[in-house]
């Protein structure tokens, strides 16, 4: 296989597991995201894909979305969307685990996302959110 075989075959696989993400097929998709980060261990996409689902609960893998959407964050430090759901994500810990320094994690990443875009309104109301708990 070329090398614009493997391309074209990780960008119908990336497709196929978005479309399974977005219709709530969510073992499928994580399947077709591990396959794609099987031959490209830094694809953006697929590390996404695999956060998001991660955050949604699925079979309790909480720490593991934190894991995928700080590789995101690695990847593209420069989107606050990624920041803002790796925040989520931290949230979610915390509150499960009642761990107060995954709660400032998460208050770290919306800050992140405001410095890459000062107008973000979800990292702003998050970051509200925090301080009226203190943090």
């Amino acid at each position: 296989m070329n090398s614009h075989d493997k391309e074209t075959s990780i960008e119908e696989m990336l497709e196929r597991a978005d479309t399974a993400r977005l219709n709530g097929n969510y073992d499928e998709a994580v399947q077709l995201y591990k396959r794609v980060l099987e031959s490209d261990p830094n694809n953006l996409r697929a590390h996404v894909g695999l956060g998001l689902i991660y955050s949604f609960g699925y079979e309790g893998m909480l720490v593991e979305a934190c894991r995928e959407l700080e590789k995101a964050t690695q990847l593209s430090p420069n989107d606050p969307q990624l920041w803002v759901w790796l925040g989520k994500a931290y949230q979610q810990v915390a509150w499960l685990e009642e761990d107060r320094e995954m709660m400032l994690k998460s208050k770290e990443a919306f800050k992140k996302a405001l410095e890459v875009d000062p107008k973000n309104e979800e990292a702003a109301k998050q970051l509200r959110y925090l301080e009226e708990f203190g943090l």
